[in-house]
């Protein structure tokens, strides 16, 4: 469970970093569709290594 919250980690970490590029390369100008459900994928993955986290902390 360690490797899976470590790894998970370093890859929300980057959705979320890109994500947040994709977002300020669109500051002046509509986002496209297809950003919703990259952002809302990118949230549910902090999510996920958030409960992640706690679980382990917990056990």
């Amino acid at each position: 469970m360690e490797a899976f919250h470590t790894g998970l980690g370093y890859a929300v970490t980057a959705f979320v970093g890109l994500t947040g590029l994709w977002a300020l390369a669109f500051r002046n100008r509509p986002l496209p569709n297809l950003f919703r459900p990259v952002m809302l994928g990118s949230l549910s993955a902090l999510v996920v290594q958030v409960l992640a986290g706690v679980y382990l902390y917990n056990t």
